[in-house]
């Protein structure tokens, strides 16, 4: 309908939000000087805002950083509040990739609330989101909140560099406070690591260790903007893994196909590897369960998946395993190598699924929705996207408001006059909370669709027709009697060559029955296939023959003649030559010579048979 058709292409550039993220582009705000915030709204924090409690949940047993606070706010001003803001220390916004934030209404049920980036008088070094409540907290009332938020590259590698059989430590650098502009009266944090063992960790009392998990607190009567730092030293072994760049194509076709292609450059951003690799090392560390070497992963591919490929620049790499399951189609990508500390590799993954999941028209318009980015790997980190929208030839694209974007390019495939249209559009920094579906509105006439079949009928027809004219009609002034003599003459030429190959077929298939009848020794048999195959070459012989008189009719030069008369000769010596094998073959058969004999004389004439069949090969070929 028309309100579905109204989500349009911008959707695209803010796709970061809209259903889970609200809008936020960290990509656009992030890498900033103190003046990061300049052209945003100008907000004032509200002082009359307390957290009363505070529980954080810190997952790092992966390569990513998860942070998640569930917080209890109190309104202690005298009239009600509508919204609240979430800070972010400069350092960490740098690597900040995705936020999201929702209300409580109770157990069970959350509303969405919408983070939009502001600026705060004199907080020059902190970045600031007003997060707008979907009802007003009156005063001395509570709301309770949860904000989610997904950090990436905050992990590093110490040592940097390992062995190939070392375990690989990273350390984790944060608070254990909630950094936040309201002051805090209680508070927790959990922190989950990636395993039990733990080098060392900042005991900032009361703190406990237990297993893989570190808790700090109960903190009580926090100030505004603590940041007190915690160190913690400990094994991450998990696939540490980015896509350093990823050009994602789709290619829309109106023929009931979109074609999708990924090329993909993926490095182990862990620690590097110190020394040479050993494959028998390696293999050997395969029974351990922790291994920091990524020797295989899973991506996630649409249900409705087909025809996949997974190749890189020397071809197809066919260690890989596809599942088709209900849902989704899980494909086990194994590289040709195992990726280390710092090695990287490069592949491209293609496939093909049904328009109509994906594209819905209203007459002449049509919305496109597809997701932005597949699910490469489970935790994955996406540097930078590239994607690239191909449209059918033709195609109006038109933006509802103004956007960023490349300047829209042709792109030309088969049968393309005026180029397809191609969308490109930019990303960065990107995680798995980032798959969602983008929409994009074009318009393209239903009648255009008719246009490529037209082409391909209207061009046959055209060549058809100089076809038809060329051979019926003579442009020629005068009658050119000695390329009409030629043209005959290589009509007869041809015709003695393809006899020639029929009788080369007769003496092969005639060979496979001398040898049975070696075996089988089924005289009558054998008798009756000798005299069809006697009846076919006297055919063949007395039609090359016709065909040598019609050549002295029409004149034909005198070397060509002798060719064909040498090679007739040729024939009748090498039929001799196969009668004495024949000859021999009955009597090795009726046991009137010994086979030692048969065989030295079956030998000879094995060779003088070859000999001449060479000779009339290059007689023939030279025809």
């Amino acid at each position: 309908n028309d309100d579905k058709i109204q989500d349009t292409y911008g959707d695209i550039l803010n796709m970061v939000g809209r259903r889970r993220n609200h809008g936020l582009s960290p990509s656009a705000v992030k890498n900033k000087t103190n003046d990061h915030f300049n052209g945003l709204l100008k907000d004032a924090l509200n002082a009359n805002i307390i957290n009363k409690d505070v529980v954080r949940s810190i997952d790092i047993s992966s390569q990513l950083i998860k942070l998640k606070i569930q917080a209890v706010l109190e309104n202690t001003g005298s009239s009600s509040i509508n919204s609240f803001h979430f800070a972010i220390e400069s350092k960490m916004h740098e690597s900040l990739s995705f936020i999201d934030a929702s209300a409580k209404t109770d157990a069970s049920n959350k509303q969405p609330l919408y983070p939009r980036p502001v600026s705060i008088s004199n907080q020059g070094d902190k970045y600031f989101y007003r997060i707008q409540l979907r009802d007003n907290v009156a005063a001395n009332a509570t709301v309770s909140v949860e904000i989610e938020s997904v950090f990436t590259n905050g992990l590093r590698p110490h040592p940097a560099q390992i062995s190939q059989l070392d375990k690989q430590l990273v350390i984790y650098e944060g608070s254990p406070y909630f950094f936040s502009p309201y002051d805090t009266i209680k508070q927790i944090t959990t922190v989950t690591l990636a395993s039990a063992n733990v080098e060392s960790y900042s005991k900032l009392k009361p703190v406990s260790l237990s297993g893989s998990t570190i808790t700090y607190g109960p903190y009580r009567n926090i100030r505004a903007f603590d940041s007190t730092p915690v160190v913690i030293h400990y094994e991450n072994n998990s696939p540490f893994l980015s896509v350093v760049n990823l050009e994602r194509v789709i290619e829309v076709s109106h023929w009931g196909n979109i074609a999708v292609e990924e090329k993909v450059h993926i490095k182990h951003v862990g620690a590097q590897l110190k020394g040479p690799f050993s494959r028998f090392d390696f293999q050997r560390g395969q029974a351990y369960e922790n291994i920091p070497a990524v020797k295989s992963f899973k991506t996630v591919l649409p249900a409705s998946a087909k025809e996949v490929y997974y190749r890189d620049e020397i071809g197809n790499i066919s260690t890989s395993h596809m599942l088709q399951l209900e849902d989704f189609v899980e494909l086990d990508i194994r590289p040709r190598f195992p990726l280390f500390g710092g090695w990287q590799t490069h592949y491209t993954l293609g496939y093909n699924v049904p328009s109509f999941q994906y594209l819905y028209s209203n007459s002449n318009s049509y919305l496109l929705q597809m997701r932005l980015i597949d699910h490469i790997f489970d935790n994955c980190v996406i540097e930078n996207v590239k994607l690239r929208i191909i449209l059918p030839e033709g195609a109006k694209f038109k933006a509802p408001y103004q956007v960023k974007q490349d300047e829209v390019e042709p792109h030309f495939t088969y049968l393309d006059i005026v180029g397809r249209p191609v969308i490109t559009i930019h990303k960065s920094n990107l995680v798995e909370h980032h798959i969602q579906d983008f929409k994009l509105h074009y318009d393209f006439s239903k009648i255009l669709l008719l246009r490529e079949p037209l082409l391909v009928v209207g061009s046959l027809y055209l060549l058809f027709l100089v076809v038809v004219i060329y051979v019926r009609l003579d442009f020629s002034v005068i009658k050119d009697e000695a390329g009409e003599a030629r043209q005959k003459v290589a009509g007869i030429l041809e015709e003695i060559q393809g006899l020639q190959e029929n009788r080369e077929s007769l003496y092969e298939s005639f060979d496979g029955i001398i040898s049975k009848y070696k075996s089988q020794k089924n005289g009558n048999a054998f008798a009756s296939a000798r005299k069809k195959f006697d009846l076919d070459y006297k055919k063949i012989h007395n039609d090359i023959s016709v065909l040598l008189d019609k050549l002295n009719c029409d004149k034909a030069e005198s070397t060509l003649i002798q060719q064909i008369q040498e090679m007739q000769s040729k024939e009748t010596e090498r039929k001799h030559l196969l009668d004495q094998a024949i000859s021999l073959t009955e009597m090795v058969v009726a046991g009137k010579i010994d086979l030692d004999k048969y065989m030295d004389s079956r030998h000879s004439n094995l060779a003088k048979r070859s000999k001449v069949a060479e000779e009339i090969a290059i007689l023939n070929s030279n025809l």
